[in-house]
Formats: C-alpha cells, sequence, structure tokens
C-alpha cells in the first residue's frame, strides 16, 4: 500500500483546501483497488451532487479534524442548538458570517461529517425539491427530528 500521510494539525482551519485535504486522504489509493474495487472495508456516502467511498481506518483517523472543521460553522449545525440544522447553501458560511468555501468544498465537508455521523440529512432526496434552494436541509447526527411542515405546506416526519 502506498504510505500516505496527511499533514494537518488535529485543529486544522476550515479553509476549502484543509478539507479538500482530507477528503483526499480519506479516498481509496489505486493500490487499495482490485478491479475498481476496494480490498478493505469502505463507507460510502451519498452526497449533493457526487457519492463518495471512503477507506475506513483513514476516515476513523480523521475524525478530531473534521470534527474540529465542523464546529468553526454556524451554531445551528452544532448538537444542542435549538435551530434544528440548516440549508446545505449555509454551510460555506462559517460561525463569524465569513464565507469559506463554494458548493464544492461544502458538499466534501459534509460528507466528511456524515462519513463519520457527525452530520446528517434527515430528510429523502425525493423531498429536496421542497426545500429552499432544492438543496437538503442538514443537522447535526442523531438530532431529534419533530413532524415539520416543508414549504409546499405538507407535514413530514423526518427521517431516511
Amino acid at each position: 500500500m502506498t504510505d500516505t500521510k496527511l499533514e494537518l494539525s488535529e485543529t486544522p482551519e476550515l479553509s476549502a483546501d484543509n478539507v479538500r485535504e482530507v477528503l483526499l486522504y480519506c479516498l481509496f489509493n489505486n493500490d487499495e483497488l482490485i478491479f475498481g474495487r476496494p480490498i478493505v472495508p469502505v463507507v460510502s456516502v451519498e452526497g449533493i451532487v457526487y457519492n463518495f467511498g471512503f477507506h475506513k481506518e483513514r476516515l476513523e483517523e480523521c475524525r478530531a479534524k473534521v470534527a474540529h472543521m465542523i464546529s468553526k460553522l454556524s451554531s445551528r449545525f452544532q448538537k444542542g442548538d435549538p435551530s434544528g440544522g440548516g440549508s446545505f447553501l449555509q454551510m460555506c458560511v462559517d460561525h463569524n458570517g465569513k464565507q469559506w468555501g463554494e458548493q464544492r468544498s461544502t458538499q466534501e465537508l459534509l460528507v466528511l461529517g456524515i462519513g463519520l455521523e457527525i452530520l446528517e440529512i434527515p430528510w429523502p432526496r425525493r423531498m429536496w425539491k421542497l426545500l429552499p434552494g432544492g438543496v437538503p436541509h442538514v443537522v447535526p447526527y442523531g438530532s431529534e427530528r419533530p413532524i415539520t411542515e416543508l414549504p409546499d405546506g405538507a407535514m413530514y416526519e423526518g427521517g431516511g
């Protein structure tokens, strides 16, 4: 196997470059695939535009880094916040109101968070078109999901 090493500290700055570095580190190397299939356990995550397959051990190795970067997002994405999460579109702004990335890097942080069960998308993809911007609502993993009124007035009990 390729000897890959991630040079980021355990408390990396929330930036598109740092998120990308962690994402690439957690993906499979060519020598970990046989006929395009992983030879070690994989964590599969459905993203907004792309699906990802992460190397389970390397993803877990990056838990503290990913959790730290997610902690720099708005409080609405933190466990215990009463707001109940926020739109995917709001994830590109940090807790100081500064834009740290674009949708691509936001999706990368989201799928890392989902793969580590730090974040989740509580409603199925078919419901996204009813949400602002046609993108999912993102919540901290394990958040309560009360019955919610969606933009079309329909009532829906959260959950996959």
